[in-house]
C-alpha cells in the first residue's frame, strides 16, 4: 500500500501530467537578441526556456511550468485557465514560429 505522501505525488503527478498535455498552450520562437530558440506558455507569460534547437526550447519550458504546476498543487494552488485560440477548432497545441 503506497505511503500518504507517495499517493499525494502520484496524485500531483497526474494533475500536472493533464494539465500539460490537455490545456498547455506551448510555442516556440527564435530569439534573435539570444540566437536561441525560446520556449513559452501563454499560461504563465512570466516564464521562458531557451535552448539551441525547437525540441530541447519545448521541453525545457514544458518541464518548467511542469514544476511550477507541481508547486502550485502543493501549496493548494489552481493553474490558470488555459488560453485557447478562438479561431482554432483544436485544443491549445503547439505554435513554431520562424
Amino acid at each position: 500500500m503506497p505511503q500518504p505522501q507517495e499517493f499525494a505525488f502520484a496524485t500531483c503527478a497526474s494533475w500536472v501530467m493533464t494539465f500539460l498535455e490537455n490545456h498547455g498552450n506551448f510555442r516556440i520562437e527564435w530569439s534573435a537578441e539570444d540566437a536561441e530558440y525560446v520556449g513559452l506558455c501563454a499560461e504563465f507569460p512570466s516564464l521562458s526556456w531557451l535552448a539551441a534547437t525547437k525540441g530541447n526550447a519545448l521541453t525545457g519550458i514544458r518541464r518548467l511550468v511542469g514544476n511550477v504546476l507541481a508547486d502550485m498543487r502543493v501549496e493548494g494552488e489552481f493553474p490558470p485557465e488555459p488560453h485557447v485560440d478562438p479561431t482554432s477548432t483544436r485544443g491549445p497545441a503547439v505554435e513554431s514560429a520562424a
